[in-house]
C-alpha cells in the first residue's frame, strides 16, 4: 500500500519524465535509477488504469490521460520547493532564537502597558532572551539600528521602512462636562479651530498647534487646531482633559471606560478621526532575527484585541 510521501514521489517522477521526454535525463535529474523512475510510473498508471506515456527507444510521449494529469501537477514542485524553503527558513532561525538581548523602544504609555506586558510574557516563555525596553516618546532613527523592534504609532509610515502593521487605533474627539459647560461642544468638525484643543509637542519646543484629521467618505479633510495645554504625553494630555482644560483626539480604547463612566463625553458622534495603526519596524535593509519576529507575535494580539473595535458611525 502507497504512502502520502510514495504518492508525491511518483507524481513527482512521472512530471520530470514528462518534462524531460527521456528516461536518462529523467533519471539524471531526479537523482533516480531509471528502474526506479520506471517503477513509480508504472504504479501511477495502474492506479490510473491508463497509459499515461509512450515509450520507444528513441522517445517519451504524453498520453491524452497523461497531458491531462501534467497539468493538474504543475504546482507540485514549486509547492515542495516552497516547503523546502520554509524548512531552512526555520533552521537559519534557531540559530538566534530565543537567547541573547532583544533591545525595544515604544511610546511611553503603550510601553508602559501592552508593550511592558508582552516583554514580560516574551522573558517568562524563553528565560535565555533579555529584554531592554525603552517606553518614551523621544525620537529614536530607525535607520541609527539601536533597537531590535521599533513599536510606533501612525496613520501611515515610510515606504522605506521594513515592518508590519499590528492593529488599528480607532480615535474620537473627547471633552470633559466641565470644559462643555464653560465653552459648548463643537457641532461640526470646523467649529475645532475655535475651541482650545491639546496640542502633542513633537519637537523640544511645543507651538500649541497641531492639525487634526478626519476621514469623509474616501477623503481626508483637515482642521488646524490649538490650546493652552502642550505635551508630549497622551497620559498629560488625558489628566489636562480630565480637568477642562480643552478638547483632545485620543485612541477609543484608552477612554471607553471614561465615556461610559460619564467623565468624558464624545463631541463629535458624527465624526471619524484618521485611525492611528500600531506598527512593528525593524532595522532598515535588514531581516528582522527571530527574537523580534517572536516578540512582534506576543505582541500582535494583545495590541488587535483591546484596538480594533467597530468605530462610531
Amino acid at each position: 500500500m502507497s504512502t502520502p510521501l510514495d504518492e508525491v514521489g511518483d507524481l513527482y517522477a512521472f512530471r520530470v519524465i514528462a518534462e524531460e521526454r527521456s528516461f536518462t535525463r529523467a533519471a539524471r535529474r531526479a537523482g533516480l535509477s531509471k528502474s526506479r523512475l520506471s517503477a513509480r510510473l508504472a504504479r501511477l498508471e495502474h492506479e490510473a488504469g491508463t497509459t499515461l506515456l509512450e515509450r520507444t527507444t528513441r522517445s517519451v510521449r504524453l498520453t491524452p490521460a497523461g497531458a491531462e494529469l501534467l497539468e493538474r501537477c504543475s504546482a507540485l514542485p514549486a509547492a515542495v520547493g516552497e516547503a523546502r524553503a520554509a524548512l531552512r527558513a526555520i533552521a537559519r532561525g534557531r540559530d538566534d532564537e530565543l537567547r541573547g538581548l532583544l533591545r525595544v523602544t515604544a511610546p511611553s504609555v503603550l510601553g508602559r502597558t501592552i508593550v511592558a506586558e508582552a516583554a514580560a510574557e516574551m522573558q517568562l516563555a524563553h528565560p535565555s532572551v533579555t529584554i531592554d525596553l525603552l517606553a518614551d516618546n523621544r525620537y529614536v532613527d530607525v535607520s541609527a539600528g539601536e533597537f531590535d523592534v521599533y513599536v510606533r504609532m501612525a496613520s501611515s509610515i515610510d515606504g522605506t521602512l521594513v515592518g508590519r502593521r499590528l492593529a488599528t487605533m480607532p480615535q474620537v474627539v473627547v471633552g470633559a462636562p466641565s470644559y462643555l459647560a464653560r465653552r459648548g461642544a463643537p457641532r461640526a468638525v470646523a467649529d475645532l479651530a475655535a475651541h482650545s484643543c491639546l496640542a502633542y509637542r513633537t519637537g523640544a519646543l511645543g507651538s500649541g498647534v497641531s492639525e487634526w484629521r478626519f476621514v469623509f467618505g474616501k477623503r481626508v479633510r483637515s482642521v488646524e487646531v490649538s490650546g493652552p495645554f502642550v505635551a508630549n504625553d497622551g497620559e498629560a494630555q488625558l489628566r489636562a482633559c480630565l480637568a477642562g482644560v480643552g478638547l483632545l483626539i485620543m485612541p477609543r480604547y484608552r477612554v471607553d471606560a471614561l465615556l461610559r463612566s460619564g467623565e468624558l463625553v464624545d463631541v463629535l458622534p458624527g465624526a471619524t478621526p484618521v485611525p492611528q495603526h500600531v506598527w512593528a519596524l525593524f532595522q532598515s535593509g535588514q531581516r528582522a532575527s527571530a527574537k523580534a519576529r517572536r516578540f512582534v507575535e506576543l505582541l500582535a494580539p494583545r495590541l488587535q484585541t483591546i484596538t480594533t473595535r467597530p468605530e462610531r458611525p
